[in-house]
């Protein structure tokens, strides 16, 4: 097994926003509240960069988090409860972000080599916090890794509960913009007042309220500290100020800070898992996506996103893999974003959770003995079901069951007693545009996968409709996943 105790982390630090924001509770909508108690948003991304930079890199990644956060001021918040109805709610306090710095005994040239396959000590690249009571966990930490030689790896922990993943590459490409001095793109919208129930239905009079709210005090000081470019010098925030000082200097990691070893190792947080489970990423071409979509296109006379072709081949080659008995009940979880779906839309900038979850059902049979387009078509007509009326019944049901913490939700019924694929990300994520300075992500990837056998998506760094398709199983199971999923590709011919 390979050595955890190759990863050491230095320092940690707090990073407040770099002026006070707007003290306030901010309301979690149903979209939100559904994430409560899953498991953290965990992404790693790769960067090349030369050696003896890590403290310049540091500092310049800290100030600018630092900038960014009056923007996106509730990632410095902590989740609390409300004075007469004890819901969750974000107190935007500035408490802060947890910044670690560590070093890892490895060498970044070896992870290129290998294609940075994923290894366990990936998961020592990820903040390690103590446990923590909900209302003081910080809703995002982060960590810089030093590799021999030069470098590093961004490692985040995100409390999903504030944010999906269309908000969070939001949020780190605006990071990396006020980084490297670049205008920010697209300011976030804080409108989570959107999704309140009223006479049971949406109440369209909340959007401008929240968001009409001052967010920051506007002062020279926060125009100074905003991240625009100055002609070619990079934006810097020349100073902290005193009420963030006290709190972010960096001190020696507190060993009862962290996790044992033990604990933060482990590919999946679950009992009674496999040992033999492996953790494998598969690159699919523009050529092998176009074929396959050409192939569930071909019997019938539907189109298919490529998406949809892939996450069906895929469904097909897992469940082959797993040996599900003929009538055994097999599915497809999606998490389909919603803000379009909206009356009125939302704009992409809102900043939030807004996705719909729905399912593709089928039996082991049905899925095997028809064509893939069988399974493409199970797959888009579950996305079509994610309407505004269907985003509406969500939002009743979630709002009239948020106090039963021990309340089964309907969606989850269904996981128990089939074998399910967790569809997870999204290739449409700008997830190599994340570029601080130094250049784009050399490879971007989840540190942990919960569900054996899921679906995790990224785009491909070539670009170009290319995909990244990372899946766990146990040893045997993936060698069968292995053949079928790209042999099967393979062997297509372009017109067939």
């Amino acid at each position: 097994m390979e050595d955890l105790s190759q990863v050491n982390v230095l320092r940690v630090s707090t990073v407040k926003p770099a002026v006070p924001t707007e003290s306030r509770r901010m309301f979690l909508s149903a979209f939100d509240l559904m994430w409560r108690g899953m498991k953290s948003v965990e992404r790693l991304l790769f960067y090349k960069t030369s050696c003896n930079e890590f403290d310049v890199i540091v500092e310049r990644l800290k100030s600018s988090l630092s900038s960014i956060l009056v923007h996106f001021y509730p990632l410095a918040g902590r989740l609390a409860f409300g004075d007469e109805n004890k819901r969750l709610e974000i107190d935007c306090n500035d408490e802060g972000i947890l910044f670690f710095e560590a070093s890892a005994n490895l060498h970044f040239h070896d992870l290129e080599i290998s294609e940075f396959e994923y290894r366990p000590v990936f998961r020592r690249l990820i903040p390690a916090l103590r446990q923590y009571q909900e209302e003081e966990l910080p809703l995002l930490s982060i960590q810089v890794t030093a590799f021999n030689g030069g470098s590093i790896c961004i490692g985040t922990r995100l409390h999903h509960i504030v944010a999906d993943g269309n908000s969070y590459w939001h949020f780190m490409k605006s990071w990396a913009e006020c980084c490297r001095g670049a205008p920010i793109s697209r300011y976030p919208e804080h409108k989570r007042d959107f999704f309140r129930l009223s006479n049971n239905i949406i109440n369209p009079s909340n959007i401008a309220a929240e968001d009409s709210k001052c967010t920051f005090h506007e002062s020279k000081q926060a125009q100074s500290k905003s991240c625009k470019t100055d002609g070619e010098t990079q934006h810097l925030p020349s100073q902290m100020p005193d009420h963030k000082n006290e709190s972010s200097e960096t001190k020696l990691l507190d060993s009862n800070q962290i996790y044992k070893i033990d604990d933060v190792s482990r590919p999946l947080e679950k009992g009674n898992q496999p040992k033999d489970l492996i953790y494998k990423t598969f690159h699919c071409s523009k050529e092998m996506i176009q074929k396959q979509k050409a192939q569930a296109e071909k019997n019938g006379n539907q189109v298919f996103s490529s998406f949809v072709a892939v996450a069906a081949h895929f469904w097909r080659c897992i469940v082959k893999a797993r040996q599900i008995p003929d009538e055994g009940p097999v599915g497809m979880l999606l998490l389909v974003d919603s803000r379009n779906r909206a009356n009125p839309p939302l704009s992409p900038a809102y900043f939030g959770n807004c996705v719909q979850i729905t399912f593709a059902n089928a039996t082991a049979r049905e899925l095997l003995s028809q064509t893939v387009s069988f399974a493409c078509s199970l797959i888009k007509e579950a996305v079509n079901k994610c309407t505004e009326e269907s985003l509406i019944n969500m939002i009743k049901w979630e709002e009239s069951n948020w106090q039963d913490k021990e309340r089964e939700k309907p969606e989850k019924r269904p996981m128990r007693e089939r074998c399910t694929v967790h569809v997870i990300s999204s290739p449409r994520f700008p997830v190599y545009e994340v570029d601080y300075g130094w250049g784009r992500p050399v490879n971007v990837q989840a540190a942990s996968m919960n569900e054996i056998g899921a679906m995790v998506l990224f785009p491909g760094r070539d670009g170009g409709g290319t995909m990244d398709i990372s899946t766990c199983l146990p040893q045997s199971q993936m060698d069968v996943f292995h053949s079928l999923f790209v042999g099967s590709i393979s062997s297509l011919q372009p017109d067939e």
